[in-house]
């Protein structure tokens, strides 16, 4: 995938599960690649949806995704994963925040990255109906 199909893929999957990637490791929750939901709904982070089903492993889990992943993409899809995460967390507390304000909290951050790649900003206001 080119950059720009990378960032457009994580961003329309995001935007289309509506919710952030959050579990609990050790105690303490932290975002995941994968993770299935109360109501069966199998939730990814950012990275998580630009790894196919057959290459993910559930020891991915609270590891970075440069460690699991090598790509020429790696700093532009660790932007977008730190976009994820942060949206989901106020730091340095690590407090989940309210699941309702994720997507709008996401799309500020993933229009800097946007930005700061040169990336077209499409897909953060596409409609889902259409792609």
């Amino acid at each position: 995938m080119t950059r720009q199909e990378t960032f457009d893929h994580a961003v329309l999957a995001l935007r289309r599960q509506g919710r952030p990637s959050i579990g609990v490791i050790d105690g303490k929750p932290c975002c995941m690649y994968r993770r299935v939901a109360e109501d069966g709904t199998v939730l990814k982070c950012t990275a998580g949806h630009l790894i196919s089903d057959a290459e993910y492993k559930p020891e991915f889990e609270g590891n970075a995704y440069w460690t699991i992943e090598k790509n020429i993409h790696q700093g532009r899809v660790g932007a977008l994963q730190r976009a994820h995460d942060d949206a989901a967390a106020t730091w340095p507390s690590g407090k989940i925040i309210d699941p309702t304000t994720w997507v709008e909290r996401f799309l500020v951050a993933a229009t800097a990255v946007a930005w700061h790649y040169g990336l077209d900003k499409g897909s953060l206001t596409a409609d889902l109906e259409g792609v």
